[in-house]
């Protein structure tokens, strides 16, 4: 699957018909909102295993989504860091039992960006 048709099947999801511009959704269309959307998807295909990526960022939060080989979705897990020593925490939302790489992945997103980070893997 290309990257072309990742983004399309992505885009048949979206709820509302919000105003697009270069990768970047203003849901109100006012261009100064602070609700920002960007999605970034994009495929790889490294020694016979294909990766899909999708990142959506908004102001204060992170989403990223990797596939391998196909593009349904895992185990999903949510992180954010805590007050009052911003250490991050974890935990599996989706997909039953936590594993450590997909949890650590979660915690690494919220500890470097600072934001609430979800991450989902089928690999």
């Amino acid at each position: 699957m290309s990257s072309e048709e990742l983004r399309a099947s992505f885009s048949d999801l979206a709820v509302g018909s919000p105003t697009q511009t270069e990768g970047k959704t203003y849901p109100s269309g006012d261009l100064s909102s602070e609700e920002v959307m960007q999605v970034t998807c994009f495929t790889e295909d490294l020694h016979d295993v294909v990766l899909h990526f999708q990142i959506v960022r908004f102001s204060k939060q992170i989403y990223v989504w990797v596939g391998c080989n196909t593009a349904k979705f895992g185990h999903l897990y949510a992180a954010a860091t805590t007050r009052p020593d911003n250490r991050v925490s974890v935990t599996s939302v989706l997909g039953g039992t936590s594993d450590n790489t997909g949890s650590s992945m979660a915690r690494r997103l919220a500890f470097s960006t600072r934001k609430a980070a979800s991450y989902m893997s089928q690999c």
